[in-house]
C-alpha cells in the first residue's frame, strides 16, 4: 500500500511538471518570449494541477475497473470450483457405495463357480462362471482406479475448510438462477435463512440443496408462474432446511416411493423414455449417512411439495465428538 502512494505521488508530480513546462514553452512561443508575470506562471500550474488531477482520476478509475473485473472473474471459477467440487465428491461417495455392492456379486459369482465346480454341470458352465467372477473383479479395480483419481483431484484439503451457510447459498443461488435464465423458465427463487452458522461437510450439503431445487424447478417446467423457498433455521439443536414450491405436487400412492433408486414418476409418452429425476435417492443417502439427518416429504396435488431435513447442530457445524 505504501508503495503504491509513493508511485501514485510520483506520477502525479512527473505528469504536472511535464504538462506545466511544456505550458510555458507554449506560452512563450506564442508570446516571442515577452510579457512575463507572476499572475501568467500562477494560471499555468493551476491548469496544470488541474490536467493531472483528470489524467490521475482516469487512471484510478481504469485500475479500479480492472480490478472490479479480475475480483469478477476470481468470484466467478470460485463459484464453479465449489459446484464442481460439491458434484465429484458425491459422486465419489456413491461410487463408494456401489464399490461394496460389486464385491458382493464377485463373492456371488465365485460361490456360484465352486458350486458348479463340485456338481457334475459341463466344463462350459464352469469356465462360464469363473470368467464372470474374473470379470467382476476387472471392473472392480477399474472402479477403484477411477475412484482414487478422482479422489486426487479434489484433494484432502478441501474437506478441512468450514464454509458460511450463507455463502453457500449465494453460490446455489447464483447457480440456480443462471440454469433458470438459461432455460427460460418462469420459476422464482427465495432464500430466508434465519440463523447463520458454519458447515464442514459443505460440499455435500450444497449437492443436497441443489438437487432438491433442481427437483423443484423440474416440478414446475409445465406452470407459467412458481415459487421455490427455501428457508434456514435453527431450532432445539438441531439445524432445519425447508425446501418447498408451489409445483404440481406428489401423487399420495407415489409419496413413500420417491426415495427409492430409479423411481419416477415422470414418463415419456412418444418415446416411451422414463426420466429418472435427478436423485432423490441420493439424497436421503447424503442427509442420513453424512449428516445422520432426516429428510420428509409433504406434499398436496396440484398445490406443491415440501421437503423438511433436520440434522443436529453439533453434527453440522463438525463439532461431534
Amino acid at each position: 500500500m505504501r508503495k503504491l502512494k509513493t508511485n501514485l505521488t510520483d506520477l502525479f508530480f512527473s505528469v504536472f511538471f511535464c504538462d506545466f513546462i511544456s505550458n510555458i514553452i507554449e506560452i512563450n512561443i506564442m508570446l516571442c518570449f515577452k510579457g512575463y508575470s507572476y499572475i501568467l506562471f500562477q494560471d499555468l500550474a493551476i491548469i496544470a494541477f488541474i490536467r493531472t488531477a483528470i489524467a490521475i482520476s482516469i487512471i484510478l478509475l481504469l485500475k479500479y475497473y480492472k480490478f472490479l473485473l479480475i475480483k469478477d472473474e476470481h468470484e466467478e471459477r470460485y463459484r464453479k470450483l465449489i459446484l464442481m467440487t460439491s458434484s465429484v465428491k458425491s459422486e465419489i461417495y456413491f461410487m463408494n457405495k456401489n464399490n461394496s455392492d460389486i464385491e458382493d456379486v464377485m463373492k456371488k459369482a465365485y460361490s456360484l463357480y465352486k458350486v458348479i465346480s463340485q456338481q457334475n454341470y459341463p466344463l462350459d458352465l464352469k469356465n462360464i462362471s469363473l470368467d464372470i467372477a474374473k470379470d467382476v473383479h476387472e471392473i472392480k479395480k477399474d472402479y477403484i482406479s477411477v475412484i482414487k483419481g478422482l479422489e486426487e483431484m479434489v484433494g484432502e484439503k478441501t474437506d478441512k475448510v468450514k464454509m458460511n451457510i450463507r455463502d453457500m447459498a449465494n453460490i446455489i443461488e447464483m447457480d440456480v438462477k443462471e440454469h433458470i435464465k438459461r432455460n427460460k423458465s418462469n420459476a422464482s427463487l427465495n432464500f430466508e435463512i434465519i440463523d447463520n452458522f458454519n458447515v464442514k461437510e459443505h460440499f455435500y450439503l450444497v449437492s443436497v440443496l441443489r438437487n432438491l431445487i433442481y427437483n423443484s424447478i423440474e416440478a414446475m417446467e409445465e406452470m407459467k408462474n412458481g415459487n421455490i423457498n427455501i428457508y434456514i433455521r435453527k431450532s432445539q439443536g438441531y439445524y432445519i432446511f425447508i425446501i418447498s414450491d408451489s409445483g404440481k405436487g406428489i401423487k399420495d400412492k407415489d409419496i413413500e416411493y420417491i426415495f427409492n433408486p430409479g423411481f419416477s414418476t415422470k414418463f415419456n409418452a412418444e418415446t416411451g423414455d422414463i426420466c429418472r429425476g435427478i436423485g432423490l435417492a441420493h439424497v436421503k443417502s447424503i442427509v442420513n449417512d453424512i449428516f445422520s439427518g432426516t429428510i420428509e416429504v409433504h406434499s398436496k396435488v396440484g398445490k406443491g411439495t415440501e421437503f423438511t431435513i433436520k440434522i443436529k447442530e453439533d453434527i453440522m457445524e463438525g463439532e461431534a465428538i
